[in-house]
């Protein structure tokens, strides 16, 4: 079985169509990281309020994918944009 470093250049190469889509849409890094968690917190909490639903676990492994690939994008955004630690703010 691969590693998962062994396809993540395929994986990215992949998702660069749909990542120039969103640098051409104005989408940053920071906005796919907030989507990201805000996903994941969200599919928690219906996982942990309503266990019984079984779709809700049977959807897991692709809901797992999806939050991947918005990490991968993540990754992909600042590398296809010029991004400076200058323009960061907290």
């Amino acid at each position: 079985m691969a590693a998962l470093y062994a396809v993540e250049p395929a994986f990215q190469a992949r998702l660069l169509p749909a990542t120039t889509v969103l640098q051409d849409g104005g989408v940053t890094p920071d906005q796919m990281t907030l989507l990201a968690a805000g996903l994941s917190v969200g599919e928690g909490a219906a996982l942990c309020f309503f266990p019984e639903h079984n779709a809700l676990w049977h959807g897991l492994l692709f809901f797992l994918f999806f939050i991947m690939a918005l990490n991968a994008i993540d990754g992909l955004l600042p590398r296809l944009t010029v991004c400076s630690q200058s323009t960061v703010r907290f």
